[in-house]
């Protein structure tokens, strides 16, 4: 989550159905930080830095079954706009966590190769 002070049409077009629900993403935000004011602090919501030039080069990989793909989209626009390196890829009919669960079911083809080949490229 890079923006814990709002709602992204995703939360509400993928709220339930999909493993992450937007009911889970309000229940960690509540107790990783209670108070609504304190999430808009740029160190908890980094999407409300003023600027994000500087930061390391980023590589975003988004579900489109996923409360968080629309706030991940808007994230590596920013991060892209500011001049950050940003790799950024949705993959359509995923959820939340397909790449973490990949042993439960095939991912998409070269995925794995793709994301420790960027990763790789950005450590050299």
């Amino acid at each position: 989550m890079t923006d814990q002070s709002r709602e992204y049409p995703s939360y509400q077009r993928n709220a339930s159905g999909y493993m992450l629900t937007t009911a889970a993403l309000h229940w960690f935000m509540d107790n990783y930080i209670p108070d609504p004011e304190d999430r808009k602090d740029p160190r908890a919501s980094p999407m409300l830095r003023e600027s994000l030039n500087g930061l390391p080069p980023a590589l975003i990989i988004s579900a489109e079954f996923d409360p968080l793909v629309d706030e991940n989209e808007a994230y590596a626009k920013r991060l892209k706009d500011a001049g950050v390196p940003t790799d950024y890829v949705c993959f359509l009919g995923m959820i939340h966590p397909f790449f973490t669960l990949a042993a439960l079911w095939e991912i998409p083809p070269g995925l794995k190769h793709w994301s420790r080949q960027r990763c790789a490229s950005w450590l050299r």
